[in-house]
């Protein structure tokens, strides 16, 4: 019998533990798991496509994304792995800031931009060549729209189309053969042969006159073949030079050179185009106009110099090969006024200068007269430094009219930085200051600690002498107060007194009632029992007018209320008129009564000069006029749990079964 008792306690004692560690976890924990699994349904496609799936352990990046934030940028590189473990508190900490990855190892994009391709980004969709207007040297051909106006004492305006022959018809003038003139030929040309048929158009003073336009214009082929978006052949405007058509064409690839874009036009190079004059000199000498079949060619940029530091335009740049330094750093805008003397100079060796036992990346360092016969290579890397700030300045605190820090210059005395603080000229600030000891706090080179100077300025001010004293670059100046004749000795009064204002304290113990007496006492609207005297913010709470006053108080005299104040836990918190004589709970009740949120054992009575007393259950405060009621707040409970009361009720019987056990074997 004892055998089974004991078989059947011990599996009370397995159940009990086994109840106890299922019920350990909370519903606390089960939410905040449950959070964490809706979130992760939530994220977005792209988020599943960036990660590659929430339900592998570990997820590889396989292309190189980018996540970008209002200010920085992240680039992911394939390769890079991020664990569940991760991706969840990225999730459940942030709700998906994705500038919180930072903390996982991956670092704003701060690199250099290819200088001169942005000329071309997003202009395709721009038809600015619309407005181009046609050139003299434009040359006609079928499909364009030739506009022939006539005004005057002869009216004419009339479009025509160069048909497949090269001619357009005119009424009266006949067939005109176009193609292959060029527009001011062209021009010439209808003029003449419309004067043949048009007396009007004649003489000195002629009576009729004639336009030629071309209205509309066949779009032309151009081959755009080498280092360039979207090689091929394009319809361009007909009337494109080489840089509208490659804006046209896509533009420009980082890895095509914008220093010798070529043009060739039946088998023969007829142009070669250095962007850069361009772009930076606005110079169009050899952007000529494209015709039908040109070839545009861009090739490989012919070399990659980074260019860093304190410039204008920080960025990677192309050189010809017989450019200098100073070259390549005019066409980053030049040196900024905070760039230093000395220029870096990071250079790869060429291929057939390499040695084994060197390395091959070496490292210059040029004074700016030196760089303009320093030719660039291609790999480049120019560094330009920036000048070191110094620290030179002063700094005087304490009873001056203008404190602070100011700069410091060489041979700087004592006179020049009180000049510069406000000056010694004004008699009655000069006493506020105590010129018998002012400190010099200057930093001493033997020694950890500061070293003080201690300056009698009273005996070198009547004897003109202050200018004597040198200062030294970051020295701190401390004049004190003259705590003799500190303006702070005030108070103030105002409300309902007689003559409100400041006063100055006449002792050190002057009372409430002096103050009040000095001011001309109350008007008969004071409310003697409500005075409010603050002091650095705080109410005091005064029993008797013989309160002593410190300098800075404010004194407030308010007129009679007429009523009691309810607040707190109440229905209806508000203004009740005051009656003497009358209890706290007939004022509570005027104001609804308590809610059964209000704890009718912690109210307050708060009088109008600060003082406090609670309503106890034996003692209840009289109500006195201008008072205030607080119900306040029953003091929250936690609710009640019956996972935890389980879990703790299962611990207490595992432990007594425990010891039953023990105590019976």
């Amino acid at each position: 019998m004892i055998y089974k008792n004991k078989s059947y306690l011990i599996i009370l004692i397995v159940f009990t533990i086994i109840c106890s560690s299922v019920f350990s976890q909370s519903i606390q924990e089960l939410q905040a798991l449950q959070r964490l699994l809706n979130q992760s349904k939530s994220t977005s496609v792209q988020d599943e496509s960036l990660f590659g799936g929430t339900d592998k352990q570990q997820t590889e990046l396989t292309n190189k994304t980018t996540l970008t934030t209002p200010k920085l940028k992240y680039h992911f590189k394939k390769g890079d792995w991020i664990s569940i473990t991760q991706y969840s508190k990225w999730l459940n900490e942030t709700n998906g800031d994705t500038s919180v990855m930072e903390l996982f190892g991956f670092i704003p994009d701060t690199s250099l931009a290819y200088f001169g391709y942005n000329i071309f980004i997003q202009r395709d969709t721009i038809a600015f060549w619309q407005n181009l207007p046609a050139p003299d040297n434009y040359i006609l051909g079928p499909g364009d729209e030739v506009e022939i106006s006539l005004w005057g004492e002869t009216q004419l305006n009339e479009r025509y189309t160069i048909n497949q022959n090269g001619n357009i018809y005119v009424e009266r003038v006949g067939l005109l053969k176009l193609t292959g003139k060029s527009f001011s030929n062209s021009r010439e040309f209808i003029e003449n042969k419309f004067k043949q048929n048009f007396a009007t158009l004649h003489g000195k003073y002629p009576s009729s006159f004639i336009e030629i336009t071309i209205n509309a214009a066949k779009t032309i082929n151009v081959h755009f073949v080498g280092e360039v978006n979207i090689p091929g052949i394009h319809l361009v405007h007909p009337f494109s030079s080489i840089i509208t058509g490659l804006i046209q064409a896509g533009g420009v690839k980082t890895t095509g050179s914008l220093r010798s874009v070529l043009i060739r036009r039946n088998g023969d190079t007829i142009s070669k185009l250095d962007l850069y004059d361009y772009i930076l000199n606005g110079n169009l000498i050899n952007n000529i106009q494209l015709r039908e079949n040109d070839v545009v060619v861009v090739p490989v940029r012919k070399s990659t110099v980074e260019i860093n530091g304190a410039i204008y335009r920080p960025g990677i740049y192309e050189s010809l090969g017989q450019e200098t330094l100073i070259q390549l750093i005019n066409y980053s805008g030049g040196l900024k006024y905070t760039a230093a003397q000395q220029i870096t100079l990071e250079r790869i060796l060429p291929l057939a200068k390499r040695n084994e036992n060197e390395s091959i990346v070496k490292q210059f360092l040029f004074n700016f007269d030196q760089i303009d016969a320093v030719y660039a290579q291609d790999g480049d890397k120019i560094q330009i430094h920036s000048i070191t700030e110094s620290s030179n300045e002063v700094e005087i605190l304490g009873q001056v009219k203008r404190e602070g820090t100011y700069k410091y210059t060489k041979d700087m005395n004592l006179q020049d930085l009180l000049n510069l603080a406000g000056g010694l000229e004004d008699s009655l600030f000069i006493k506020t200051m105590y010129l018998d000891e002012v400190d010099i706090v200057r930093k001493n080179e033997n020694s950890l600690y500061n070293e003080t100077i201690k300056i009698n300025l009273k005996n070198h001010f009547q004897n003109n002498t202050i200018s004597d004293i040198k200062l030294a670059n970051e020295d701190i100046i401390i004049v004190r107060a003259n705590t003799n004749l500190q303006s702070t000795n005030n108070i103030k009064i105002a409300g309902d007194i007689k003559h409100p204002g400041t006063y100055a304290l006449t002792n050190i113990n002057e009372s409430l009632q002096s103050i009040i007496d000095r001011a001309g006492g109350l008007t008969d609207k004071a409310f003697k029992q409500g005075i409010k005297v603050m002091r650095d913010t705080l109410n005091v709470i005064w029993d008797d007018y013989s309160l002593a006053l410190m300098a800075g108080d404010s004194v407030f005299v308010g007129g009679k209320p007429g009523v009691i104040e309810i607040k707190g836990e109440v229905y209806n918190p508000g203004l009740v008129t005051y009656s003497k004589g009358r209890s706290i709970k007939s004022y509570i009740n005027s104001a609804g009564g308590v809610k059964p949120t209000g704890n009718k054992r912690d109210i307050l009575v708060v009088y109008a000069n600060g003082d406090v007393k609670p309503n106890g259950l034996l003692f209840h405060p009289k109500v006195a006029e201008g008072a205030t009621i607080i119900v306040n707040p029953k003091p929250e409970r936690e609710p009640f749990s019956f996972n935890q009361f389980l879990r703790d009720t299962s611990s207490i019987a595992a432990s007594m079964a425990i010891i039953y056990y023990v105590i019976t074997k």
